[in-house]
């Protein structure tokens, strides 16, 4: 069963997500995020060197700031350096924008 699509046309859908990576506090992270409606997705993996802290989809409500965080079961394979230069940068990161690189 589908639970969520998005865009719903793919003409067009690169420019409806946005990318980074970035390190703060010692913990590296790599996202890419894209809004539908009242909530903000954002799939994620958090590493501290080699060690994974936390892997998932981080979803915000955009209109009271809550985040409720879907942790991953097992570890997931993030090819974020393929989008590099197709995604846009991600002006809403925990450092203020970022970009994949």
């Amino acid at each position: 069963t589908t639970e969520l699509v998005f865009p719903k046309t793919l003409t067009g859908s690169a420019q409806q997500f946005v990318g980074a990576t970035f390190t703060r506090k010692g913990v590296y992270r790599q996202s890419v995020r894209f809004v539908s409606g009242d909530y903000s997705y954002s799939v994620f993996t958090s590493t501290r060197g080699s060690q994974l802290l936390d892997a998932g989809v981080e979803v915000k409500n955009r209109a009271n700031g809550k985040i409720t965080t879907v942790s991953c079961n097992e570890v997931p394979r993030f090819y974020i350096f393929d989008l590099k230069g197709t995604l846009a940068c991600d002006p809403e990161t925990a450092i203020g924008k970022a970009c994949i690189e």
